[in-house]
Protein backbone atom coordinates (compact mmCIF):
# COMPACT_ATOMS: atom_id res chain seq x y z
CA UNK A 1 0.00 0.00 0.00
CA UNK A 2 2.70 2.18 0.71
CA UNK A 3 4.52 1.68 -2.27
CA UNK A 4 1.45 2.16 -4.63
CA UNK A 5 0.23 5.39 -2.30
CA UNK A 6 4.19 6.85 -3.32
CA UNK A 7 4.33 5.89 -7.32
CA UNK A 8 0.39 7.27 -7.35
CA UNK A 9 0.80 10.39 -6.09
CA UNK A 10 4.34 11.33 -4.85
CA UNK A 11 4.08 14.72 -7.55
CA UNK A 12 1.39 15.75 -5.01
CA UNK A 13 3.37 14.63 -1.56
CA UNK A 14 6.40 16.94 0.16
CA UNK A 15 10.00 15.42 1.15
CA UNK A 16 8.96 14.42 4.56
CA UNK A 17 5.28 12.77 3.36
CA UNK A 18 8.26 10.97 0.56
CA UNK A 19 10.11 10.17 3.22
CA UNK A 20 7.89 8.72 5.84
CA UNK A 21 6.77 6.44 3.60
CA UNK A 22 10.02 5.00 2.33
CA UNK A 23 11.00 4.69 5.90
CA UNK A 24 7.93 1.92 6.44
CA UNK A 25 8.64 -0.10 2.96
CA UNK A 26 11.96 -0.28 4.69
CA UNK A 27 10.47 -1.40 7.88
CA UNK A 28 8.18 -3.83 5.78
CA UNK A 29 10.83 -5.32 4.42
CA UNK A 30 13.22 -5.79 6.53
CA UNK A 31 10.19 -7.42 8.55
CA UNK A 32 9.89 -9.96 5.70
CA UNK A 33 13.13 -10.40 5.04
CA UNK A 34 13.51 -11.45 8.77
CA UNK A 35 10.71 -13.78 8.78
CA UNK A 36 12.01 -15.52 5.76
CA UNK A 37 15.76 -16.11 7.26
CA UNK A 38 13.86 -17.59 10.32
CA UNK A 39 11.58 -19.93 8.36
CA UNK A 40 14.44 -20.80 6.33
CA UNK A 41 16.99 -21.52 9.19
CA UNK A 42 13.96 -23.57 10.77
CA UNK A 43 13.69 -25.85 8.36
CA UNK A 44 17.54 -26.16 7.40
CA UNK A 45 17.68 -27.67 11.46
CA UNK A 46 14.99 -29.86 11.25
CA UNK A 47 16.05 -30.95 7.79
CA UNK A 48 19.58 -31.43 9.24
CA UNK A 49 21.38 -29.50 6.81
CA UNK A 50 22.74 -26.57 9.40
CA UNK A 51 26.28 -26.11 8.43
CA UNK A 52 28.59 -24.84 11.75
CA UNK A 53 31.40 -23.27 11.06
CA UNK A 54 32.81 -21.80 13.93
CA UNK A 55 36.26 -19.25 13.55
CA UNK A 56 37.86 -17.20 15.81
CA UNK A 57 36.60 -13.24 15.80
CA UNK A 58 36.33 -10.35 17.75
CA UNK A 59 32.56 -10.67 19.39
CA UNK A 60 32.11 -7.14 20.31
CA UNK A 61 32.77 -5.82 17.05
CA UNK A 62 31.13 -8.21 15.12
CA UNK A 63 27.79 -7.46 17.78
CA UNK A 64 28.10 -3.63 16.75
CA UNK A 65 27.80 -4.08 13.12
CA UNK A 66 24.54 -5.78 14.21
CA UNK A 67 23.64 -3.21 16.36
CA UNK A 68 24.23 -0.66 13.97
CA UNK A 69 21.98 -2.55 11.56
CA UNK A 70 19.12 -2.53 13.80
CA UNK A 71 19.63 1.76 14.43
CA UNK A 72 20.04 2.25 10.82
CA UNK A 73 16.20 2.18 10.85
CA UNK A 74 14.22 4.85 11.88
CA UNK A 75 11.93 3.53 14.70
CA UNK A 76 15.08 1.74 16.02
CA UNK A 77 17.71 4.80 15.85
CA UNK A 78 18.91 5.57 19.46
CA UNK A 79 17.02 2.95 21.02
CA UNK A 80 19.82 -0.50 21.93
CA UNK A 81 22.22 0.65 24.72
CA UNK A 82 25.47 -1.49 23.66
CA UNK A 83 27.58 -2.64 26.91
CA UNK A 84 30.59 -4.67 26.24
CA UNK A 85 34.15 -4.86 27.82
CA UNK A 86 38.04 -3.66 26.82
CA UNK A 87 39.64 -5.50 25.33
CA UNK A 88 37.39 -7.06 23.17
CA UNK A 89 36.33 -10.51 23.30
CA UNK A 90 37.95 -12.72 20.86
CA UNK A 91 35.95 -15.83 20.65
CA UNK A 92 35.33 -18.74 18.35
CA UNK A 93 31.91 -18.78 16.94
CA UNK A 94 29.68 -19.57 13.69
CA UNK A 95 28.99 -15.88 12.64
CA UNK A 96 25.65 -16.94 10.99
CA UNK A 97 24.39 -18.73 13.60
CA UNK A 98 25.63 -15.99 16.06
CA UNK A 99 23.77 -13.09 13.68
CA UNK A 100 20.49 -15.14 14.08
CA UNK A 101 20.78 -15.04 18.12
CA UNK A 102 22.34 -11.34 18.42
CA UNK A 103 19.21 -9.98 16.33
CA UNK A 104 16.59 -12.44 17.11
CA UNK A 105 17.22 -11.32 21.02
CA UNK A 106 17.06 -7.78 20.03
CA UNK A 107 14.09 -7.81 17.72
CA UNK A 108 11.99 -9.09 20.03
CA UNK A 109 13.04 -7.14 23.05
CA UNK A 110 12.43 -4.53 20.84
CA UNK A 111 9.20 -5.02 19.24
CA UNK A 112 7.57 -6.04 22.78
CA UNK A 113 9.00 -2.27 24.17
CA UNK A 114 8.01 1.06 24.16
CA UNK A 115 9.05 2.90 21.62
CA UNK A 116 10.22 5.39 24.70
CA UNK A 117 12.02 3.07 26.40
CA UNK A 118 15.80 1.26 25.27
CA UNK A 119 16.34 -2.07 25.02
CA UNK A 120 20.57 -3.43 26.52
CA UNK A 121 22.87 -5.87 24.70
CA UNK A 122 25.70 -6.68 27.24
CA UNK A 123 28.52 -8.76 26.27
CA UNK A 124 30.61 -9.98 28.95
CA UNK A 125 32.99 -12.97 29.90
CA UNK A 126 34.53 -15.27 32.53
CA UNK A 127 37.76 -17.55 32.34
CA UNK A 128 35.38 -20.24 30.85
CA UNK A 129 32.78 -18.74 29.06
CA UNK A 130 30.92 -15.85 27.05
CA UNK A 131 27.56 -14.16 28.01
CA UNK A 132 25.20 -12.54 26.16
CA UNK A 133 22.62 -10.04 28.35
CA UNK A 134 19.59 -8.59 26.22
CA UNK A 135 16.94 -6.45 28.31
CA UNK A 136 14.10 -5.15 28.07
CA UNK A 137 11.48 -3.12 29.91
CA UNK A 138 8.70 -4.32 27.90
CA UNK A 139 5.49 -5.99 28.31
CA UNK A 140 7.17 -9.11 29.72
CA UNK A 141 5.82 -13.27 29.46
CA UNK A 142 3.10 -14.34 31.35
CA UNK A 143 4.30 -17.54 33.70
CA UNK A 144 2.65 -20.01 32.03
CA UNK A 145 4.53 -19.38 28.73
CA UNK A 146 7.54 -19.69 30.40
CA UNK A 147 7.79 -23.86 29.86
CA UNK A 148 6.75 -22.94 26.22
CA UNK A 149 9.23 -20.29 25.49
CA UNK A 150 11.36 -21.90 22.86
CA UNK A 151 9.12 -24.27 21.26
CA UNK A 152 8.29 -23.37 17.29
CA UNK A 153 5.73 -21.00 16.44
CA UNK A 154 4.89 -20.18 19.88
CA UNK A 155 3.91 -16.58 20.79
CA UNK A 156 2.75 -15.43 24.50
CA UNK A 157 -0.77 -14.96 25.68
CA UNK A 158 -0.44 -11.65 25.59
CA UNK A 159 0.86 -10.34 21.99
CA UNK A 160 -1.72 -10.83 20.05
CA UNK A 161 -1.60 -7.14 18.76
CA UNK A 162 2.37 -7.67 17.75
CA UNK A 163 3.93 -8.98 14.62
CA UNK A 164 5.74 -12.08 14.84
CA UNK A 165 5.58 -15.50 13.68
CA UNK A 166 6.86 -17.15 17.00
CA UNK A 167 10.04 -18.51 15.58
CA UNK A 168 12.97 -16.06 16.74
CA UNK A 169 13.46 -17.96 20.28
CA UNK A 170 13.36 -21.36 18.82
CA UNK A 171 16.02 -20.48 16.50
CA UNK A 172 18.14 -18.54 19.15
CA UNK A 173 17.99 -21.60 21.31
CA UNK A 174 19.32 -24.02 18.35
CA UNK A 175 21.90 -21.92 17.41
CA UNK A 176 22.87 -21.86 21.28
CA UNK A 177 22.37 -25.58 21.05
CA UNK A 178 25.27 -25.73 18.35
CA UNK A 179 27.85 -24.53 20.39
CA UNK A 180 26.90 -26.02 23.27
CA UNK A 181 25.79 -23.40 25.39
CA UNK A 182 22.51 -22.17 27.21
CA UNK A 183 19.84 -19.86 27.03
CA UNK A 184 17.84 -18.48 29.81
CA UNK A 185 15.04 -16.11 31.21
CA UNK A 186 13.58 -13.79 33.66
CA UNK A 187 10.78 -11.79 33.21
CA UNK A 188 8.18 -10.28 34.88
CA UNK A 189 4.80 -9.71 33.21
CA UNK A 190 3.92 -5.47 32.60
CA UNK A 191 7.80 -5.23 33.84
CA UNK A 192 9.87 -6.73 31.29
CA UNK A 193 12.40 -9.61 30.12
CA UNK A 194 16.14 -10.74 30.49
CA UNK A 195 17.67 -12.96 28.00
CA UNK A 196 20.98 -14.90 29.25
CA UNK A 197 23.14 -16.48 26.94
CA UNK A 198 25.93 -18.31 28.10
CA UNK A 199 28.49 -19.58 25.67
CA UNK A 200 31.51 -22.16 26.53
CA UNK A 201 35.19 -21.07 25.21
CA UNK A 202 36.37 -24.00 23.60
CA UNK A 203 37.26 -24.68 19.72
CA UNK A 204 34.94 -26.88 17.87
CA UNK A 205 37.34 -28.64 15.12
CA UNK A 206 36.93 -32.26 16.95
CA UNK A 207 32.82 -32.02 16.27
Amino acid sequence: AGADILSRYRSKLSEAQIDERLDKIRQQVMHIKNMLENVLQVVQVQSGRVEFSPTKANLCSFCKEVVDEFEAQPNYQGKIKFIYPTPPIMFTFDNHLMRHIISNLLSNALRYSSPSNMVSLELSQTSKSVIIHVKDTGIGIPSDDLRYLFEPFHRGSNVSNITGTGLGLSIVKQAVDLHNGTVSVESVLGEGSCFVVELPKMTYEQQ
